[in-house]
């Protein structure tokens, strides 16, 4: 069973993440999503919410509504980027930068659901995972935590790095601790099962870029290339193998040929690539 937590990372030098399936944004930075017109999207938040501030720009052309800790937003025509603003009940302001284009597919029946989650918050999710309160397990799961909280270890600063070693001058990269190991880069891999999206894994080819270990992750970059003549939209759900966090650089390809045909995908995983496959 594939446990994805896809993340939502702006980068240095890099365009936005746009992933479909889970988001993680960091605190007091504007959130960029695209909607597919007439595509329902779910976005979980974390705490209760009071409100969501639609300009009146575009009021006619989305629908909302907000409950708890959920919101469902679907555009019902195009519009271009928006600053949209979401209130918790404590005060706090989420700021997103929404757009719409026509959707290419067919719309899905379900929603697409995005988790909003903190990076404050998933770091200590990812440092305290596994805890126990009995006493012989006490002393392996402090090691643990101290091993998860090494300066680089939670998700968003493995992804950051591999992207950044890939598409940012070498002054701007933060160096993590982790070394580069061996990965196969000459073969193409079976990375995706068919589905409606992709119709058959053939339709996107997946090819191993780099890998890297750290004391406690193994993070991957693999190379997505479109081999049609239709654009394609990747869902993480359509992934094979054992990932703990998965983040395509851009989720939309373009059809083979046009300049927006190749994106990347970063794995991150417990074991290394290979054996995750």
């Amino acid at each position: 069973m594939i446990k994805l937590l896809i993340v939502l990372i702006t980068l240095l030098s890099l365009s936005s993440v746009n992933a479909e399936l889970r988001l993680l944004s960091f605190p007091g930075e504007t959130i960029k999503l695209m909607l597919d017109v007439d595509q329902e999207v779910q976005l979980n938040f974390e705490k209760p919410l009071s409100s969501i501030g639609i300009p009146t720009d575009i009021k006619n052309n989305i629908k909302t509504q907000l409950i708890d800790s959920r919101i469902w937003i679907k555009a019902t025509k195009a519009f271009k980027p928006t600053r949209v603003l979401v209130k918790s009940l404590k005060g706090e302001i989420s700021v997103f930068s929404l757009s719409a284009s026509p959707n290419q597919q067919k719309a899905q029946e379900y929603p697409i659901k995005y988790n909003i989650v903190s990076e404050r918050r998933q770091a200590y999710k990812s440092s305290s995972s596994g805890s126990s309160s009995s006493g012989s397990d006490s002393s392996n799961n402090k090691k643990n935590t101290n091993t998860a909280t090494k300066a680089g270890e939670n998700y968003i600063a493995l992804t950051r790095f591999v992207a950044q070693s890939f598409y940012a001058p070498k002054r701007l990269i933060k160096k993590i601790d982790v070394v580069r190991v061996p990965i196969n880069t000459k073969q193409l891999i079976t990375l995706f099962a068919c589905s409606k999206n992709l119709a058959c894994n053939g339709n996107v080819s997946a090819s191993p870029l780099a890998s890297w270990k750290s004391s406690h992750y193994y993070i991957s970059a693999v190379l997505l290339k479109n081999t049609t003549r239709q654009q394609i939209v990747l869902d993480p759900r359509d992934l094979l193998g054992e990932w703990k966090s998965a983040t395509f650089h851009f989720n939309r390809l373009g059809r083979t040929g046009s300049p927006t045909d190749t994106t990347v995908v970063y794995l991150i995983s417990l074991s290394p690539f290979e054996q995750s496959l």
